[in-house]
């Protein structure tokens, strides 16, 4: 049908039939390639392309040169060794204290008796302090504690006879009273008892006395009558 009606047109409308065909086709290839293009994420050929303005270049980084290493031939000095640490000094050991000097002076500590640890010779001597003699004591002997010396002595009685004894050669210590005991108290004094003053019997009031009677016989009164 087409044919028939293309084939009863004139030249002119031939053309013009023509060129609107042409125009058709050219538009509906277009669209196809503009669909295809946008599935694919591309830009389609007929479309002209922008001229891509070209981005400044980034400044090159300056890059600073490192320090150059100057090797020296002077030896670096030695690391001074760590100071020791300091050592604590040790504790002087006190020596223990006689305890004979201040026993000497607290009488209330003395024993009674001690014993003898080792035998001993007691020094006989003469008016002129020579010694003539000596008494050997043996050990287990007990004496009599006189007196306590600070020099480290004991004035001991055995047999009627004063002496002294080193204290070490006895059991001064062992039987002593410790260090630190309080005295004892000391003894109550005697009440004073005075004299209360006796009481003095009371005092009777003197008597008057009467005249002694005239001389020339008594006269006496009765009733105001005077009688002779």
């Amino acid at each position: 049908m087409w044919c028939l009606c293309f084939a009863g047109m004139n030249t002119f409308f031939k053309i013009l039939f023509g060129v609107l065909l042409g125009v058709v086709g050219c538009l509906g290839w277009q669209y196809y390639e503009a669909q295809q293009a946008a599935e694919k994420g591309l830009q389609p050929g007929w479309i002209p392309l922008r001229p891509v303005e070209p981005r400044p270049a980034a400044p090159a980084k300056t890059v600073k040169p490192a320090p150059a290493v100057v090797k020296s031939d002077v030896p670096k000095p030695a690391t001074p060794a760590p100071a020791p640490k300091p050592v604590a000094a040790p504790k002087p050991v006190k020596k223990p204290e006689n305890p004979i000097p201040l026993l000497s002076s607290q009488p209330y500590r003395w024993p009674k008796n001690v014993t003898l640890l080792q035998p001993f010779d007691v020094p006989l001597k003469d008016n002129n302090g020579v010694i003539n003699g000596a008494i050997p004591l043996s050990a287990g002997v007990v004496l009599e504690v006189r007196n306590v010396v600070s020099s480290g002595h004991v004035l001991a009685r055995v047999k009627g006879l004063d002496f002294y004894v080193p204290a070490n050669l006895t059991d001064l210590l062992q039987r002593a009273l410790p260090e630190g005991t309080p005295p004892p108290p000391p003894p109550p004094r005697p009440a004073i008892v005075q004299d209360t003053p006796k009481a003095k019997p009371p005092s009777t009031p003197p008597r008057e006395s009467t005249p002694p009677p005239a001389s020339g016989g008594s006269k006496s009164t009765l009733f105001g009558t005077p009688i002779r």
